[in-house]
């Protein structure tokens, strides 16, 4: 297949319809020409390995009814953010493996997340972890991610098996100290939410302020630069009828 591949609701076998609530394993495996993919209802899981090395995959659409992403099921596509359906409750290790994602929602269905996940993917900056997620397999740092790859937590620190010293995590607000006794979390960079949020407006107002001051700076010179010219050609026809006299 090639170009935008729709998967059908219903599949045909031996002149009987039947809905179509799996994609196989490695179904799809390295169709390098795939540019889009859209997944309908009622497909409820998307087994190992279904769209791995899809390269060319920029575009994908999720149905409401999807509950399982199997194992590197979108290793080393091409998409640059993806939706997932809050049906999602299991997504298998590497399913996103070498992806050029930036962010990434972690559903609400969700209760045990591994951090194998996204392992190597260079664009990851953050990852918003829900309230539901009680736990945090693997080992959590970003080795492999964007240097400022940062955690966003939702709700109360869940169990985790293994963090890197200094990761930034951004904490819900009144649960710093929740955290900071939580094992593991005390090694890492913590940060609540408003602290974060207020950093982010000064920064806006600094450039915002910097803007404004070098227009005023800008349109001052200007004027200043037409009222120097008009003074030395004042000058300059001064002199001129001096000579003349």
């Amino acid at each position: 297949p090639e170009g935008n591949l729709i998967i059908p609701a219903e599949g045909t076998f031996q002149g009987s319809q039947y809905p179509v609530t799996t994609i196989g394993e490695n179904a799809f495996w390295r169709c390098y020409r795939i540019r889009a993919v859209t997944i309908p209802v009622p497909v409820k899981v998307i087994e190992d390995g279904a769209f791995h090395s899809c390269s060319s995959l920029a575009y994908v659409t999720l149905p409401s009814s999807l509950v399982e992403i199997g194992i590197g099921a979108f290793s080393a596509c091409a998409f640059m953010s993806i939706v997932l359906p809050s049906s999602v409750n299991k997504i298998g290790t590497e399913a996103f493996r070498h992806s050029k994602i930036s962010q990434f929602v972690i559903p609400n269905g969700m209760k045990r997340v591994d951090s194998s996940i996204f392992g190597y993917s260079k664009s990851l900056k953050t990852i918003i972890i829900p309230e539901t997620v009680k736990e945090l397999a693997g080992y959590w740092s970003n080795y492999g991610l964007h240097e400022s790859f940062t955690m966003i937590m939702k709700g109360h620190p869940p169990i985790v098996s293994s963090m890197a010293e200094g990761l930034n995590v951004v904490v819900p607000d009144g649960l710093m100290d929740e955290y900071r006794n939580a094992k593991y979390w005390q090694c890492c960079n913590l940060c609540e939410n408003t602290v974060r949020e207020t950093k982010r407006t000064w920064k806006t107002v600094g450039i915002v302020s910097g803007v404004i001051a070098g227009g005023v700076l800008f349109y001052f010179l200007a004027r200043f630069s037409v009222v120097f010219a008009i003074m030395m050609l004042a000058v300059v026809g001064v002199l001129l009828l001096k000579r003349r006299k």
